[in-house]
């Protein structure tokens, strides 16, 4: 039997509607299947529920900082026990913006960050793009899973980045933004 290009496929089989809770937490909305190299498994649904290590898989090292005027994206990956709390975050590079649109609201990317590389025990059911206003409080950085990912009004140097998730089935084949 010749094999076929599904054969190891990793993919989210169903929307997870992953957003980030009220602080420092992730929300999958939906649970479903997820396949992991071609194995089926269940993912739960869970709100506002902690997530055990936000040690970057590729490194094992905590994410890097996104200090003012810069943004990157956050891969957040599913294991095969599939639960908010076993969830692992891959960062991308970190790179610049442009100006702020407006006061405390971050601008576009000058070059849309790639994709990090997913190890093989992973399934990517979404990501978030990070972006730090210029205006971010002076000299801090944002750290992913530290700050408060959920965004709310930019209307102050404490409050001046944005979190937007965005689900998917498998990563797409350029970068994203949104």
């Amino acid at each position: 039997m010749e094999p076929t290009a599904l054969n190891g496929l990793t993919a989210c089989l169903h929307n997870s509607g992953v957003t980030m809770g009220t602080t420092t937490t992730v929300t999958i909305t939906t649970a479903g299947t997820v396949s992991i190299r071609g194995k089926a498994y269940t993912t739960t649904a869970a709100s506002n529920t902690a997530v055990t290590s936000f040690l970057d898989p590729n490194t094992g090292l905590a994410p890097k900082g996104v200090g003012p005027g810069l943004g990157c994206i956050f891969v957040a990956c599913v294991v095969s026990t599939g639960t908010v709390a076993t969830m692992r975050f891959v960062q991308s590079e970190i790179v610049p913006l442009q100006g702020n649109s407006a006061a405390y609201t971050a601008g576009a990317f000058l070059d849309a960050p790639e994709f990090p590389a997913i190890p093989n025990n992973l399934c990517p059911i979404g990501y978030f793009v990070v972006k730090v206003a210029t205006d971010f409080t002076a000299g801090g950085t944002h750290i992913f899973g530290t700050t408060s990912v959920a965004t709310g009004a930019m209307n102050s140097a404490a409050t001046a980045y944005s979190v937007t998730a965005q689900s998917v089935c498998t990563l797409p084949d350029r970068p994203q933004i949104v």
